[in-house]
């Protein structure tokens, strides 16, 4: 008879959970960092090493792998490769000034990029209905909320600069639309909480926040443009402006409104095993609440910025610095949920 030869798996116990787990660079139990050249509070929390990607630290201005997370090592080079020609064919389309391109680029690019993200990761297999049911809910009230809140914010426009910052039309375009759109885009999550147990991950509150956030915010863009669209062909303006004005609709707005209503999906169904594991300094990083003030926080302050008629280039600045804070945000909730 002969005996089944087996190799004995090292273990060793963790410094910071006190668990027993296999050897290797983290820990199985509370992902902390084993071989750290500087153990202590670094280790434990891994700043160095981001969940989703560890080969990249979570301070880390990365737009694929903080709005991808699903992908691959090689899917990153692919879809980084994507959306450079993406940017390419939208500076081609302001430079020959095609508006109706612009505009359509500009509406669907992003979204569209995302959305085939999602049927190559497979993120709702586990329910179709869900997905299809977030795309929808998505796109109705970004259509209806266009319609409604549209022409107030013209309105608000117009009266921003007689009116003090405090006047009723002010509140409104710069404070109560913001407001009343963040709350909208994080409609489908509520919607889908009850699908919940089969979209149990976090990583698919993510992406059912994503995914409603920038089916919204497109039909609220194709809303908004249509009259523009019926304008003509051509895009008139200085190419600062037109390409300013394409960035943000197309790249700031969507991307600003996906990484926020994701996080806030991402928190949501994080488990609440999975935020006892986290580091008691950092559990508030994981509370639904923070994130929906911040999301609150930061649109009404582009609210404002949108309104005051600033310089173009000036309100891009103020757009952009906003897309890093939640970029930012967005990984703390990946790294830490």
């Amino acid at each position: 008879m002969s005996e089944s030869l087996s190799i004995p798996m090292e273990l060793l116990t963790c410094d910071y959970c006190g668990e027993q787990v296999p050897a290797g660079h983290f820990c199985g139990a509370c992902g902390a960092h084993l071989t750290h050249v500087h153990p202590g509070s670094r280790a434990r929390d891994r700043w160095h090493s981001f969940a989703a990607f560890p080969d990249q630290s979570v301070v880390q201005f990365s737009f694929v792998t903080s709005l991808f997370p699903h992908l691959a090592h090689l899917g990153r080079r692919g879809m980084r490769v994507t959306f450079a020609l993406l940017w390419v064919l939208l500076g081609g389309l302001v430079v020959a000034h095609l508006a109706t391109a612009i505009y359509a680029v500009s509406a669907l690019g992003f979204t569209a990029l995302f959305l085939l993200y999602v049927a190559e990761t497979g993120s709702f297999e586990k329910n179709v209905a869900s997905g299809i049911a977030t795309v929808l809910v998505g796109l109705v009230l970004g259509v209806v909320f266009g319609l409604v809140a549209g022409p107030i914010e013209t309105r608000s426009a117009i009266t921003f600069l007689p009116q003090p910052i405090s006047s009723g039309s002010t509140f409104v375009g710069a404070v109560v639309i913001p407001v009343v759109a963040q709350l909208a885009m994080a409609l489908p999550l509520v919607i889908m909480w009850r699908q919940r147990h089969r979209l149990h991950e976090s990583l698919d509150g993510f992406v059912v926040g994503a995914a409603g956030a920038l089916c919204f915010t497109t039909a609220m863009t194709i809303v908004n443009l249509w009259p523009q669209l019926r304008n003509g062909v051509v895009a008139h303006g200085d190419f600062i402006v037109i390409m300013s004005n394409a960035v943000i609709r197309g790249f700031t707005v969507p991307v600003t409104s996906a990484a926020l209503t994701g996080l806030i999906g991402l928190t949501l169904w994080a488990r609440r095993r999975d935020r006892d594991t986290t580091a008691v300094g950092y559990r508030v990083l994981t509370q639904p609440v923070v994130w929906v003030l911040l999301a609150l926080g930061l649109q009404v302050g582009l609210g404002y910025a949108d309104l005051a008629q600033l310089p173009t280039p000036l309100v891009l600045a103020l757009h952009v610095a906003v897309v890093l804070i939640a970029i930012l945000a967005l990984r703390a909730g990946l790294h830490f949920s």
